[in-house]
């Protein structure tokens, strides 16, 4: 058995052990709100959460995580020991799904996809697009995502507000992001915390550059991000990193996208690559078939095929 997300992990991983499922495996695909909440309540929250984990995931022969951070965080309170753990780039992308292409022309598009929780910075997202618009009358600042009724979860009048206020194009849910990816020249996730976000490596799949937080899982998207400049902003060979919870430098670096044409055809290349490298569905399903024991360990080709 594999699970994942929090709720499969913790109870189908106990109810799977009861039966007597012998190979039980679950994926962190993040940490949750649950770990970041505040308060009396956060704290106590998260108490529960740490311990059904700890109970579920001692009784998995291995845990996959999306990032480093999470290994060390849950070695760390003592949730799993070093040895049962396996760091993953994600879920993957089935590159040949999510082609690159080229920009379209005319004026910027920057684009958001998501749940609409305050914890993906979609608040941040719609009031650096105000100061962006300001500058540039002509950019669009696009959110497709569907309302959730995570305790983070934003009601649906408030984003509308920005809509009608022109600010931001507010779209319903999409079955297929490609089309909105393809059609806009710069992708944003000013997220507060992730495992490793696959809209993120979509994005770079599809030849974008990326503006996103530096943060735990979001950080881990954009490559050889250099030290902070004036405006707090981190420079990478993809994207650019911001502040969590910072307007201003993600409106800088929004705009800095904006007016460089170059700068985006470079970060949009240079993604497509280290999607290619680091991120093909295949070599992640390869590394977590074969700590799985799915696999014979002489298996040549690491380039299997399999559905993602």
């Amino acid at each position: 058995m594999l699970s994942y997300t929090i709720k499969p992990v913790i109870f189908g991983t106990l109810a799977a052990a009861r039966v007597g499922v012998v190979h039980r495996h679950a994926l962190i695909t993040g940490l949750g709100s649950a770990f970041f909440m505040q308060g009396w309540k956060g704290r106590g929250v998260r108490f529960v959460v740490e311990h059904l984990y700890r109970r579920a995931l001692r009784k998995c022969s291995c845990v996959f995580v999306q990032n480093a951070e999470i290994k060390q965080i849950f070695e760390e309170k003592r949730i799993v020991k070093a040895n049962q753990v396996q760091v993953v780039r994600g879920s993957g992308i089935a590159l040949e799904n999510f082609p690159r292409t080229a920009f379209p022309p005319g004026d910027a598009r920057f684009l958001f996809l998501g749940r609409l929780l305050r914890d993906k910075g979609i608040m941040e997202f719609c009031e650096a697009a105000k100061i962006l618009k300001r500058e540039i009358p002509s950019a669009r600042f696009i959110i497709a995502g569907a309302v959730d009724s995570n305790p983070t979860g934003i009601a649906l009048g408030e984003i509308q507000r920005w809509h009608r206020e022109g600010v931001i194009e507010l779209l319903p849910f999409q079955s297929d992001v490609r089309p909105l990816l393809q059609q806009c020249t710069t992708y944003v996730l000013p997220s507060y915390h992730e495992g490793l976000p696959r809209s993120v490596l979509e994005a770079m799949a599809t030849g974008r550059p990326v503006i996103t937080t530096d943060t735990i899982g979001c950080r881990e998207t954009v490559i050889n991000a250099g030290a902070p400049d004036s405006e707090g902003i981190r420079t990478g060979d993809n994207g650019l990193l911001v502040p969590v919870r910072s307007v201003e430098p993600l409106a800088a670096a929004m705009l800095r996208l904006a007016t460089d044409a170059g700068l985006r055809e470079r970060m949009g290349s240079r993604g497509r690559e280290i999607a290619e490298q680091q991120f093909d569905v295949r070599l992640i399903n390869d590394v977590m078939l074969r700590a799985m024991d799915l696999l014979p360990a002489s298996a040549s080709n690491p380039r299997i095929q399999l559905s993602p």
